[in-house]
């Protein structure tokens, strides 16, 4: 699996994106204004954990230039930690 930008995820993705993206895509979809962001799926983090690091610096990389120029913010929990 691959990093999800947020105007891709759904109310219904929490037990893969975290309640906290969710939450944010989902007021994202209803016009709040909410930064573009990504969230690391817990299906790609655990294979990160396993060794998968290269193909996560290649979804940064490609993230980055996706995001443009400009500053960047970093949110890490896990999925059920944020309700």
């Amino acid at each position: 699996m691959n990093p999800i930008n947020l105007n891709e995820i759904s109310i219904v993705d929490r037990s893969v994106a975290g309640a906290k993206s969710a939450t944010l895509a989902h007021l994202k979809s209803m016009g709040f204004k909410i930064p573009d962001g990504w969230v690391i799926p817990v299906d790609l983090a655990i294979a990160i954990s396993g060794g998968g690091e290269s193909h996560l610096k290649e979804c940064v990389r490609e993230i980055l230039a996706d995001l443009g120029d400009g500053g960047v913010a970093v949110r890490s929990s896990a999925v059920a930690e944020v309700t």
